[in-house]
């Protein structure tokens, strides 16, 4: 079967405002959910700078995900060179108009032989808890609940 997707490797200055856009709606109603408050702007600036800050850092890759010749996702991941050797994926978005169609699990496919290829042995992500659809996915791609991680307003 023919490739769905290529992962073409880009840069996040050249997407940062797709991430902030997508951080704006996409992660909003979850902190919403999670915590009982919306991002605000400044914090979403502060994760796009974060963004921007660590995309100089050798070990942090930023995929487009495109399928015949159009963009329909992103994705923002890192080598960590430890005992687990994983990608860790930071973001991994495909545009709502696409979704369902089969180009989530090519993606992440993809980023496994991008994995692969760099002598990593796992991927690993973090997903919050409200969000069921994003588990259920992961779920159905073969990833497994390693953790809990709580949170406290103070």
């Amino acid at each position: 079967m023919p490739k769905r997707i290529s992962l073409i490797k880009t840069n996040i200055p050249e997407r940062i405002d797709a991430i902030r856009q997508v951080v704006r709606v996409q992660y909003t109603e979850e902190i919403r959910a999670a915590r009982g408050s919306a991002l605000s702007e400044d914090v979403i600036h502060v994760f796009a700078e974060n963004a921007l800050n660590v995309s100089r850092q050798s070990n942090h890759f930023f995929y487009d995900i495109v399928s015949e010749g159009k963009l329909i996702g992103f994705s923002w991941v890192s080598d960590e060179q430890d005992l687990l050797k994983t990608m860790f994926v930071h973001f991994l978005y495909i545009d709502p108009d696409s979704r369902g169609l089969g180009y989530g699990k090519d993606a992440v496919k993809e980023l496994c032989w991008e994995g692969k290829s760099r002598g990593l042995i796992s991927l690993s992500l973090h997903v919050f808890s409200q969000n069921l659809a994003a588990i259920s996915f992961y779920n159905s791609v073969g990833f497994t609940a390693t953790g809990i991680q709580m949170f406290k307003p103070i």
